[in-house]
């Protein structure tokens, strides 16, 4: 994983203030950010995934297929694209 070797970190999207400050205020700026979306009328279904971050319990191996298959549907039912559309430059 050098340099130049094509390969990207899982971490590389992460926002800087999550990356400083920890997963509790990465957490909390992803919910904030979420619900601007929301609040915008811009919410994707990655905004529904961001707040599923919000329910106990909800990376265990038996919930999560069960959350992520409800975050689908709620984004179906909203008709909420799956990504933000890109913007042109």
């Amino acid at each position: 994983m050098g340099v130049g070797s094509g390969e990207t970190s899982r971490f590389r999207t992460r926002d800087v203030v999550g990356q400083i400050a920890g997963p509790s205020i990465g957490l909390l700026e992803d919910t904030t950010n979420a619900m601007h979306s929301f609040a915008d009328g811009q919410a994707t279904l990655q905004d529904v995934q961001r707040l599923r971050k919000l329910i106990p319990g909800q990376n265990l191996f038996y919930s999560r297929w069960l959350l992520e298959e409800a975050a689908k549907g709620i984004a179906r039912g909203a008709n909420l694209p799956e990504r933000p559309e890109r913007r042109a430059n």
